[in-house]
């Protein structure tokens, strides 16, 4: 074997995070995202097509390789599940369902501290649906406001970034024609994210995810 056959066989070690629990694999750094897949099968519970692997912010794609998807070692990657595509002894979702929420960010969400709640105008609630923007950044959040819930199948892109968001609710499923999710420099857990919600968008393409 060439020196060049053995370098592009060496294995490489990632992290894929994945409901609350951090995975460490090791792979051959010419595997196809489609092998990574089938890799985390046995591991998630989670068949390959109801995968959603997310890396900077960009959905992965099968055909592609680890290299070609700059997927490098000691890459973390984020895993998203389709509900009803599990195997095995159960829904890897369900039992994050269970887990408890911190009564603290319950109320924090509901009711937000009034010096940081922005104020919804019904032109500015009517704006976000016409053109499917709903554009939040830096305007000292705590958490999501209700009223984004009510753009529901307008919203195409959420811009949450630089704010003080301590949870991403199950209530995200309401905007299910989402395609971009922005939500860099916020102070967001893996125990925070309601991962059952991210799963049902099932048109989300990014996710940015930094600085949490």
């Amino acid at each position: 074997m060439s020196k060049d056959d053995g370098e592009s066989s060496a294995d490489i070690n990632i992290t894929v995070k994945f409901s609350g629990r951090s995975i460490p694999i090791s792979i051959p750094k010419d595997s196809t995202i489609k092998q990574l897949k089938s890799h985390l099968q046995p591991l998630t519970d989670v068949l390959p097509r109801g995968q959603k692997l997310i890396f900077k912010g960009k959905l992965l794609v099968d055909a592609m390789t680890l290299k070609e998807s700059e997927v490098m070692n000691g890459a973390k990657l984020m895993l998203m599940a389709s509900q009803g595509l599990h195997q095995g002894g159960g829904p890897i979702l369900k039992e994050a369902q269970t887990r408890p929420i911190s009564r603290g960010k319950e109320t924090e969400y509901k009711r937000p501290d009034a010096r940081t709640e922005i104020v919804m105008e019904k032109d500015r609630l009517q704006r976000w649906k016409t053109t499917g923007v709903i554009a939040l950044a830096d305007c000292n959040l705590k958490a999501i406001p209700n009223e984004v819930w009510d753009c529901g199948s307008s919203a195409r892109v959420l811009d949450v970034n630089n704010n003080s968001i301590q949870d991403l609710p199950n209530k995200i499923s309401c905007l299910n024609s989402i395609q971009k999710l922005f939500l860099d420099g916020n102070g967001i857990s893996d125990e925070a994210i309601r991962w059952e919600g991210l799963a049902s968008l099932k048109y989300l393409t990014v996710l940015s995810f930094t600085r949490n």
